[in-house]
């Protein structure tokens, strides 16, 4: 059952954060408002608290996230809990203009 309240897509990004003290870089599949989902065959346990980065369509992105779900050997779902007013304006611009449909027949 599909349980999230906003619209996700694809996105190839560099993501970088910390968990207990170690730095990772690693890379976003897709993205929505409220979250991304980082590729990571060791994901952090699901209630890990950490800063993410990342740059999207030329912005710079921070927020605090909250992981949500794991999944071993694939990645982790990261639910954004504390993100500014001009990153979240990106990411729903992102997202809108990845979700519009092409022009048939132009």
């Amino acid at each position: 059952m599909e349980r999230r309240r906003s619209r996700r897509v694809s996105v190839m990004a560099d993501i970088d954060y910390q968990v207990d003290g170690v730095a990772m870089s690693k890379r976003i599949a897709d993205i929505s408002e409220g979250g991304v989902f980082i590729d990571t065959p060791v994901p952090a346990e699901v209630g890990t608290a950490f800063t993410l980065r990342f740059a999207l369509d030329g912005v710079q992105i921070e927020a605090r996230g909250l992981v949500a779900y794991s999944q071993p050997y694939i990645g982790m779902g990261v639910e954004f809990v504390d993100l500014a007013p001009h990153c979240r304006l990106a990411i729903r611009q992102y997202v809108a203009r990845a979700t519009v449909p092409e022009a048939v027949g132009v």
